[in-house]
């Protein structure tokens, strides 16, 4: 059983890691034009982990890609 426990403490990991990444890399402009900050976004996934990356991945994150195409 503790492997299963191992594997989503890992994916939870994983999604964290992913969620400062992609929130780095996007410019301060399309943030801006997606009405939020990157600044905000970085802290609010690194101090609440998991829940932070699923509201930005669903909310902010389509927003930046379709600013980013303009």
């Amino acid at each position: 059983m503790t492997i299963f426990v191992e594997l989503f403490l890992l994916l939870g990991l994983a999604l964290w890691i992913w969620g400062i990444v992609d929130a780095a890399k996007r410019s301060n402009e399309s943030y801006a034009k997606a009405g939020s900050n990157k600044t905000l976004w970085i802290v609010l996934i690194v101090l609440f982990g998991d829940l932070a990356v699923f509201i930005y991945a669903v909310v902010v994150r389509p927003k930046l890609v379709a600013t980013e195409g303009q």
